[in-house]
């Protein structure tokens, strides 16, 4: 924490004598000059490391003072500051201890590793907050009647998580609502199912525990560590999936270093998902046995099949290969689960496919919508896009079963994904279902 020695201030302004920091247990030594005896009072920012936590209503840095005490020359003086929760000035420093932790064990993997500047938004009467708002946000609850978040290192953790994935790697996550057991977008599902078990391994407690209502007498309290709960539908489109296997992962001899290093490796390809990272961490260890074996092991306990080295070393890869002239099938339904429904972050409302061009070549994508229990809402569009993930060309008109989507174009050599879409936007949301049959025909 930054602390500096303060002159009160007169109309002119306080005067800063010297500051200085804590280190990782909090000590701290400032040697301050002074020309006689001088009334002073000790500050301790909200600052540490590479993090501040400031009161969005205020914009405001949060600190705490000590009383006023006479200093001078060649005097020492100790000053233990104790920061009681009664005043709701604690919070901003227990975020702070959290991200301090994160940064050291990220330091300790990824020496020389760059941690840039982080954000955190909190005040006493904040509520709509617990998220990451890329690039360097985020937002932090602190409601005491609804919800807080200051002393819930699970989830500090999991948001600077967020954090981390996005500043060493890439996060392809679409957000929206999520919840555990649900099936989502793999890359949803990468990046919450890592920020839940960056967490968990943070605080070295399978119990991902989150308290809201009044005084935070109510929490959502559940363990990793079991591999397929009642809840679960496991795979990689899991995110409890995901933070189960990292949770084990963790005990694995690989250690922090190899875990963050397959992450970093990864930060230029887009549609990172878990089986990207886990083919990573085997091919950066792929001399060490244990450490393929126990991948392997603790991702086949997830119902996962996983075969190290082979390519695709799953046999449902995202994204499916599409190859030329021949007709891939298949569902995609944004409308489903019942409760839930119409979302597009879920695995079935968009299906994803890729393909490789060797040299510039002449490309017919064609879409055809072949059925719909639905058959009101079954519009279907389809998107092409390059290896970084930027839009190519797109088709969107409106039809429906029997309709179709077609997409044209001279392409250089590189590797395109192809997006077929249960939603469109107009004015509102719309979500629906179809069955289609996509092929791609090369000149």
């Amino acid at each position: 924490m930054v602390v500096q020695v303060v002159a009160p201030g007169n109309k002119s302004g306080f005067q800063i004598l010297a500051r200085g920091a804590t280190d990782d247990n909090g000590f701290y030594q400032i040697p301050v000059s002074l020309a006689g005896t001088t009334t002073v009072y000790m500050l301790i920012r909200a600052q540490a490391d590479n993090a501040i936590v400031f009161n969005p209503n205020s914009g405001a840095m949060y600190g705490v003072t000590s009383s006023n005490f006479s200093l001078y020359p060649g005097a020492t003086v100790s000053f233990n500051g104790v920061i009681p929760d009664s005043g709701r000035l604690s919070g901003p420093f227990n975020i702070l201890a959290v991200i301090v932790a994160a940064n050291r064990r990220v330091r300790g993997a990824l020496p020389g590793v760059v941690i840039p500047p982080v954000f955190v938004s909190w005040a006493t009467n904040a509520r709509d907050g617990g998220d990451f708002q890329p690039p360097d946000l985020i937002a932090l609850n602190g409601d005491r009647n609804v919800n807080s978040d200051e002393f819930d290192d699970a989830v500090i953790g999991h948001e600077y998580g967020h954090f981390f994935q996005d500043t060493l790697a890439r996060d392809d996550s679409l957000g929206g609502e999520h919840t555990f057991g649900e099936r989502l977008h793999p890359p949803t599902a990468f990046s919450e199912g890592w920020a839940t078990g960056h967490g968990q391994t943070l605080i070295n407690d399978p119990n991902f525990i989150d308290t809201f209502g009044a005084s935070g007498r109510q929490a959502f309290v559940v363990s990793v560590e079991p591999r397929t709960p009642s809840f679960d539908q496991p795979g990689y489109w899991s995110e409890y999936t995901v933070a189960s296997c990292f949770w084990e992962m963790s005990r694995l001899p690989v250690g922090d270093a190899a875990m963050f290093q397959a992450l970093a490796a990864l930060a230029k390809a887009p549609g990172i998902y878990f089986i990207s990272y886990c083919d990573e961490l085997v091919r950066a260890n792929r001399d060490r046995s244990d450490i393929v074996d126990g991948v392997t092991s603790i991702l086949t306990a997830h119902n996962i099949v996983y075969q190290p080295g082979a390519v695709p070393s799953v046999s449902n890869p995202y994204p499916t290969p599409l190859l030329a002239n021949q007709a891939l099938t298949g569902n995609v339904d944004s409308t489903v689960p019942a409760g839930r429904q119409d979302r597009e972050n879920l695995y079935d409302a968009r299906s994803v496919s890729t393909f490789t061009l060797t040299s510039t070549t002449n490309v017919d994508l064609l879409l055809q919508i072949l059925s719909s229990k639905t058959p009101n809402t079954s519009d279907l569009d389809l998107v092409l896009l390059d290896a970084a993930g930027n839009m190519v060309a797109f088709s969107a008109a409106t039809n429906g079963v029997g309709g179709r989507e077609r997409i044209t174009k001279s392409l250089p050599a590189g590797t395109y994904r192809v997006e077929v879409w249960s939603f469109w936007f107009d004015n509102a949301a719309h979500y629906n279902s179809a069955d289609f049959s996509l092929t791609l025909t090369t000149s």
